[in-house]
């Protein structure tokens, strides 16, 4: 099965009973006080949570050294870094939300656009977008494919894109997602959706 951020977070969120989900990439460290940060925001009614300002991408030799122990975090200078990242690496959302937008669309097989076609339907609740937290990207190598203009995942981004949010919306609502078979709609034989 290829890769899919979508299904996995889906059915992630199906198999958890809390009422805050922090949609988050496993290959970012965040502060120590970044779920305190999230429920502050959530108390002032804040449905979709944004906290990322900042995120440092280490080299392989700096994430390397932090591994192992023998390196902290500001022992060497970042490869990048990146601010205002709005809808991939980290969201905090309320399950009333994310079932209320449809959670992923798992028609995203393979890398890319799904978190941004995620943050576009999530414009549609009460948004926290005032991002203020540093966040530390480890290194790995790149996915393959994620530059290719015919990526089938961002094209797809691309097409949605111009389908208003509430349609789309509407169409995840009626899937069941989040099923452990696998995404919605995709089949072995298929390779995608």
């Amino acid at each position: 099965m290829p890769y899919c951020r979508s299904w996995a977070f889906n059915i992630g969120v199906r198999h958890t009973r809390g009422r805050v989900l922090v949609l988050h990439d496993n290959d970012m460290l965040v502060p120590a006080d970044y779920a305190a940060r999230v429920l502050e925001q959530v108390r002032d009614e804040y449905e979709v949570i944004n906290l990322k300002r900042f995120i440092f991408y280490l080299t392989e030799r700096h994430t390397e050294s932090v591994f192992s122990g023998r390196g902290g975090l500001t022992d060497q200078a970042p490869l990048s870094i990146v601010q205002n990242l709005e809808g991939g690496g980290s969201v905090a959302i309320t399950r009333v939300a994310y079932e209320q937008i449809g959670g992923f669309d798992e028609s995203f097989v393979g890398w890319g656009g799904e978190d941004n076609e995620f943050w576009d339907r999530a414009q549609t609740l009460r948004v926290w977008p005032f991002a203020y937290l540093p966040i530390v990207h480890l290194w790995h190598e790149p996915q393959a494919g994620k530059s290719d203009r015919d990526n089938p995942t961002r094209n797809r981004y691309q097409t949605l894109a111009g389908v208003p949010a509430p349609v789309r919306i509407a169409e995840l609502r009626k899937r069941r997602a989040g099923d452990m078979a696998g995404p919605a709609g995709w089949t072995p034989s298929s390779g995608v959706r």
